[in-house]
């Protein structure tokens, strides 16, 4: 947990440079917004409040500037696991896997970088999202469809300058046999019923090999477990 920082900085380098040397716009940006997580994890920077407004200003909010935005964000939720992955999801859309009909389990990181109030509602909302469906099949429409399979909501006391670890779990939805597609979990927080940071993290939805079509219970409820 110590190395999370210098692991999700050396993964995030792990790219090829432009015909210059120079890094990219675009993966500047990613860099910043995701290497900056694991810095803050381990207590090496201080975000207090932080913003950048050139980001914020303007008018095309792409994914990487708002992993950017997400990246300094004063009450943050993170994935932490996710983001141990580094770039490679936002860059390159390789995204971790999760299995249908298995209970995933995963570990956010909430932060409380403000000057005053230290109790923050967090929801984790998980919609699934037939991509590939959409875009393989056609049958007169190719708009994705999404719809909310399971979500939750909490509320917990940081202290200023402080973050807590909490572990949820949820069910991976049944998918289709042959399908390939995607669910995507949201992360909230709020104080006081304003929205302080939104952010989606998007997962690949795959059967099992060889196993059939999973058809037991459903459930739509994204548990919360004992804060660390």
């Amino acid at each position: 947990m110590k190395l999370r920082a210098l692991l999700i900085f050396l993964t995030a380098y792990a790219i090829v440079l432009d015909a210059e040397g120079v890094l990219p716009l675009r993966t500047q940006l990613s860099l910043n917004g995701t290497w900056v997580r694991g810095m803050r994890f381990v207590g090496f920077s201080d975000i207090r409040p932080y913003r950048h407004d050139w980001a914020l200003l303007r008018s095309d909010i792409t994914t990487k500037i708002q992993n950017l935005i997400n990246g300094f964000a004063s009450v943050a939720l993170f994935d932490s696991a996710y983001d141990d992955l580094g770039i490679d999801p936002l860059i390159n859309e390789n995204y971790p896997l999760l299995f249908a009909g298995d209970t995933a389990h995963r570990t956010l990181v909430l932060y409380n970088d403000e000057f005053d109030d230290t109790v923050v509602s967090i929801e984790v909302i998980i919609k699934s999202s037939d991509v590939y469906q959409a875009l393989y099949w056609y049958n007169g429409d190719r708009t994705p469809k999404e719809s909310i399979i399971a979500e939750g909501s909490d509320t917990y006391v940081v202290p200023l300058g402080e973050h807590i670890e909490i572990p949820v779990t949820f069910f991976v939805p049944p998918l289709a046999e042959g399908f390939v597609d995607h669910i995507d979990m949201e992360l909230i927080t709020r104080k006081k019923g304003e929205v302080k940071f939104r952010e989606i993290k998007r997962f690949s939805l795959r059967n099992k090999r060889g196993q059939p079509e999973f058809t037991g219970p459903v459930s739509d409820k994204v548990i919360f477990g004992e804060k660390e």
